[in-house]
C-alpha cells in the first residue's frame, strides 16, 4: 500500500487492486502446478520402468501366460541350465516380468499375427 487509505473511494480502489493481485497471483500459483506435474513426470518415468523389472503384470490373459511358459522353456531348460543358481533363478524372473508388460501392451497385435500365421498355413494345405 502505497498510501493511507482516507476515503471510501480510496478502500474500493485498494480492494480492486487486492483483487488483481490475487488474480494474479492464482495464475502464477497454477503455472507453478503445471510445472511441477512436468517435473514430476520426467521423475516418475523412470521409476515406471524400472518398477516393470520387478512387477509383473496383472493381466492373465492367455497369450501372457503363454509368454511367460515359452521364456520358462527357453531360459531354464535351453539357455541356461549350467548357469549359476542365483542366474537361473533371476534372469528368468526378470525377463519373464518385463515380458509380461510388452505382451500386455502389445497383445492385439500379437494375437493378430497368430491368427495371419494359422490362417496362412491353412491356406497353404
Amino acid at each position: 500500500m502505497s498510501k493511507a487509505i482516507k476515503t471510501y473511494d480510496d478502500l474500493l480502489a485498494y480492494q480492486l487492486q487486492l483483487e488483481e493481485l490475487l488474480i494474479a497471483q492464482k495464475q502464477v500459483l497454477h503455472y507453478d502446478i503445471i510445472e511441477l506435474k512436468e517435473e514430476l513426470g520426467r521423475v516418475a518415468n523412470p521409476i515406471r520402468i524400472a518398477a516393470k523389472f520387478f512387477t509383473r503384470n496383472k493381466d492373465h490373459t492367455a497369450i501372457v501366460q503363454g509368454a511367460g511358459l515359452l521364456i520358462d522353456l527357453a531360459l531354464k531348460k535351453v539357455a541356461l541350465p549350467r548357469a549359476g543358481r542365483i542366474s537361473r533363478r533371476m534372469i528368468p524372473f526378470l525377463v519373464k516380468n518385463i515380458s509380461s508388460h510388452l505382451v500386455a501392451e502389445h497383445k492385439q497385435d500379437l494375437l493378430n499375427k497368430v491368427v495371419s500365421l494359422i490362417s496362412h498355413k491353412k491356406k497353404s494345405k
